[in-house]
């Protein structure tokens, strides 16, 4: 079997790989390595972010139990992880291969399962190698979150070799990748939707040990306490960059598990300026979370009347899900109130929700519990006579402040409350379209009477010669005549 050049022996990814029980990072890795040869959708959608030239004319292989061409040399380092690594024990759990015509990429794959966290300085000296080796990149995967596949959970930017790129994904993201792609119309092949589908079943399935539910850090507490106690805290302090990080997790597992859930694309928004940079986006996090107490996310769901926001206080430890939906505007203000009014009335609404009418020119908003605005809809209007621009529907977990203060559970607590609301609410809820503009009838002529009158006015100005003048002069009757027929001759 021919290797490339930077491996000295591997064996080719299988979908059935014959492995001991305790080698579940090397069965896990082999499996997706094989559904990545077999599914070119997949294989497209996860390699193209990372630069390689996958696409139907590339040659895409796939290997397991790595053994490099070359290993990092003794370096002095004392640590029992750095002299495994220096007794050329370095192994990579894989290896992807895509070549095309124009252009040779390759990256060695490194996985953890059983929530396993990645290794900081197992994951250097991978990029080590892959630059000793004349491979483009390593790629890491385990259930650590992150925004974007180019963010790293462990390693920063500058630790990175030059010539080398790092890029991570999490089990979750590759779970809700197979489900988008198998409920679009990119896999029509049977097979490829079974392998996608036994793919999906795969990770998610507790036994695999590869997904589970997301478990905030001993700071998320911690900060809830010292809000509770009236404590001022700086953007600065570890608290609030703990708890930063256990947010931006939060909000990628939200993420993907709605993607999942749907099978579709959703989308947690995020300002266009942090989207490449995780340490950015932490701190501006963690600057509104010092002087609010409060983290906000916005979810956009296709096609939904308005994007779901999540507000979690963590002074007054209360869980907030709410959507601003844009009103009627075209008819007499409590016509708007009753539009939206309506359409909440026929669905099973849990109590205590509530409806929030903001009105333009008006600072503060008119809220009613909504089982009084549907007995009397002017509560929501700020002026009965200025139409409301939009209605906020507003949701206040129950039993939040006991999960919220509970780092194990308040992820899937949430998820699971989100669910709901979209499942009861959101998805039901409709968005107004105003309806297109109508042909003004004229009252004063028939159609007839109209295209006549269009070729008058198209036809082109008629001038009488000097002859046809005095004809037509001569044939008006004289004064005299005139006055005869009228009797007023004398």
């Amino acid at each position: 079997m021919v290797y490339p050049d930077s491996v000295a022996s591997a064996r080719p990814a299988s979908l059935f790989p014959v492995l001991k029980a305790s080698e579940q990072e090397m069965r896990a890795t082999s499996i997706l390595l094989s559904v990545l040869r077999l599914v070119p959708a997949f294989s497209e959608s996860m390699l193209k972010v990372m630069g390689a030239p996958a696409g139907r004319r590339s040659k895409l292989s796939c290997y397991t139990e790595i053994v490099p061409s070359k290993q990092l040399e003794n370096d002095g380092s004392k640590s029992r992880r750095a002299k495994s690594v220096n007794a050329g024990q370095l192994r990579p759990d894989g290896l992807i291969t895509c070549a095309s015509q124009s252009k040779n990429w390759s990256a060695y794959v490194e996985a953890k399962v059983a929530g396993n966290p990645l290794d900081e300085e197992q994951v250097k000296s991978y990029l080590r190698l892959a630059a000793l080796n004349g491979v483009n990149a390593v790629i890491t995967i385990s259930t650590e979150l992150t925004i974007h596949p180019t963010q790293s959970p462990v390693v920063k930017d500058k630790d990175i070799p030059k010539g080398v790129s790092l890029f991570h994904f999490s089990w979750l993201s590759l779970v809700t990748l197979a489900a988008t792609l198998n409920n679009s119309r990119e896999v029509s092949d049977l097979e490829q939707r079974i392998v996608l589908k036994e793919l999906r079943s795969f990770i998610t399935h507790p036994e695999s040990k590869l997904t589970g539910t997301l478990t905030l850090s001993s700071a998320w507490p911690d900060l809830i306490r010292s809000f509770h106690d009236q404590l001022s805290i700086p953007a600065s302090n570890q608290l609030i960059l703990d708890v930063s990080e256990d947010w931006m997790e939060l909000e990628r597992y939200i993420e993907l598990s709605l993607c999942s859930f749907l099978s579709d694309t959703v989308r947690i928004v995020r300002p266009k300026k942090f989207q490449n940079s995780r340490e950015e986006y932490g701190f501006d996090i963690g600057k509104g979370l010092a002087s609010s107490k409060q983290l906000r996310l916005e979810i956009d769901i296709p096609n939904a009347a308005a994007n779901i926001t999540v507000t979690v206080d963590l002074h007054s430890k209360s869980v907030l899900l709410g959507m601003n939906v844009p009103v009627k505007q075209d008819c007499r203000p409590r016509t708007s109130v009753t539009w939206l009014v309506s359409q909440l009335n026929k669905l099973s609404v849990p109590d205590g929700l509530i409806l929030k009418g903001s009105t333009p020119r008006y600072r503060n908003t008119s809220d009613a519990k909504f089982s009084e605005a549907v007995s009397n809809p002017d509560l929501l209007l700020s002026d009965s006579k200025i139409n409301p621009r939009s209605i906020e529907i507003v949701y206040s977990l129950p039993q939040s402040a006991k999960t919220i203060t509970k780092p194990k559970v308040f992820a899937e607590f949430l998820r699971l409350q989100l669910e709901e609301f979209y499942k009861n609410i959101a998805q039901h809820v409709e968005r107004y379209n105003p309806p297109p503009p109508r042909p003004v009838k004229d009252l004063s002529s028939d159609e007839s009477d109209a295209d006549e009158l269009i070729e008058k006015v198209q036809a082109p100005e008629q001038r009488l010669s000097a002859v046809e003048d005095s004809r037509v002069l001569e044939s008006l009757p004289s004064v005299n005549n005139w006055k005869d027929e009228l009797g007023w001759s004398s």
